[in-house]
């Protein structure tokens, strides 16, 4: 709680400094004095602390300089206008922000991605593939455009929609590119079906039972779509997965 209420201030002070006096003593303004060690640590967790503060405007939250002020002064005095309850309401919308600039900008970056020469090209690549696949009489396609052959069937579990399971897998490209496999590595993975890992694992194994062994095709927009997972997973690419669900640990 101190460390934060430190952290609160330094802010606040850099705030007021930047933003108030900057413009009226820039060209005045002696240099600081900085003959002791504290000075010297002050003023370089200001300079620091300045820099992450940038960030606050960039996700579009403009901050009232008078009440950081007030603020600033109340702290010092350790008293407060707000009660905790107002305080958590406020940090809440300043993490919502965040996340809405964050998500934002992720947006903005696939939409880029998608634009790219290189991803609307692979684009193409998987449709046509993606097509042919599902021509094969031993290839079921879902509803969301997901494609498995059945390689081996098992008889046990069938995992749930918060469940741990255990699985092998190779994961290649469908120009037969190894891109990642728990088989080389000699050591299962083990994944929620709540999240974490692509979508299109998900919907798998949720099908599967344990002791299954399928070969699952995985369009983009369920796997790593315009971005990719650079340098081993281009853009738009399908993934192939031959997968095997060994065991639904919960």
């Amino acid at each position: 709680m101190r460390n934060h209420k430190l952290k609160t201030l330094f802010l606040a002070t850099v705030l007021v400094s930047g933003s108030m006096v900057m413009a009226e003593e820039e060209a005045t303004q002696a240099a600081p004095v900085l003959d002791t060690e504290e000075k010297k640590i002050s003023y370089v967790i200001g300079s620091q602390i300045a820099n992450d503060l940038a960030q606050i405007g960039e996700i579009g939250v403009t901050l009232d300089i008078d009440l950081l002020l007030r603020g600033l002064r109340d702290g010092m005095e350790d008293r407060s206008a707000v009660t905790p309850d107002q305080v958590q309401e406020a940090m809440s919308a300043l993490q919502m922000k965040a996340m809405e600039a964050q998500m934002q900008q992720q947006a903005q970056a696939e939409t880029q991605a998608a634009d790219a020469p290189d991803a609307q090209a692979n684009l193409q690549i998987a449709n046509e593939f993606l097509a042919g696949n599902a021509e094969r009489e031993d290839v079921t396609v879902t509803d969301s455009g997901l494609q498995y052959r059945v390689i081996s069937s098992g008889d046990g579990d069938t995992p749930g929609s918060d469940d741990q399971v255990k699985a092998h897998y190779t994961g290649r490209l469908i120009d037969g590119t190894v891109f990642d496999s728990s088989v080389e590595r000699g050591e299962p993975f083990t994944f929620s079906t709540a999240g974490g890992v692509i979508p299109g694992w998900i919907e798998a194994a949720k099908m599967m039972k344990e002791g299954d062994k399928w070969e699952v095709y995985i369009p983009p927009n369920l796997a790593y779509g315009a971005q990719g997972r650079m340098p081993t997973i281009p853009p738009n690419s399908v993934l192939v997965f031959e997968l095997e669900l060994l065991e639904v640990v919960n």
